[in-house]
């Protein structure tokens, strides 16, 4: 009788023993599984803020064009620009575009660069980098160019 109890007794602590198991490689799984959805997540969010400044650099009043008080959409006035630096630089400008960099490139006709907003931050571990085409106008001549607004977001 003792013999027979004894092996009931250890094929219940092997079987407990393999649920435990089976248990702890589920939720080794699942954690994994959870980690590589957190990062899809801060991805997509990472997107949305570049998108988020990208839209809000091209609604600033500072840089927009208009003419006879009518806004222009994806324009850029290129005075306003050259001055931009200096007025983008005050403090109440980080909470509307945060640790980013905007920079203003003329394509044609000719190349030009202007860094109009530039708040890297110092240990970032990712960079997000967004193109958006834009007309660069330039109010003293008349013309138009063609340009391409950089916005790289730290995060």
């Amino acid at each position: 009788m003792e013999k027979r109890g004894q092996m009931q007794m250890m094929e219940t602590v092997a079987i407990l023993f393999i649920f435990f198991i089976l248990i702890s490689l589920g939720f080794i799984f699942y954690t994994q599984v959870a980690k590589q959805s957190i990062a899809t997540k801060a991805e997509e969010f990472q997107d949305l803020t570049a998108i988020q400044v990208a839209q809000l650099a091209g609604s600033l009043p500072e840089l927009q064009c208009s003419e006879q008080n009518i806004v222009k959409e994806n324009c850029i006035d290129y005075l306003k620009a050259q001055a931009a630096p200096a007025i983008l630089a005050k403090p109440e400008y980080f909470d509307v575009l945060g640790y980013a960099t905007l920079t203003l490139q003329k394509i044609y006709p000719g190349t030009d660069e202007i860094p109009l907003y530039s708040r890297p931050l110092v240990n970032a571990d990712n960079k997000r980098a967004s193109f958006f085409p834009v007309a660069i106008f330039d109010p003293a001549s008349s013309t138009t160019a063609f340009g391409v607004l950089v916005i790289e977001v730290y995060s």
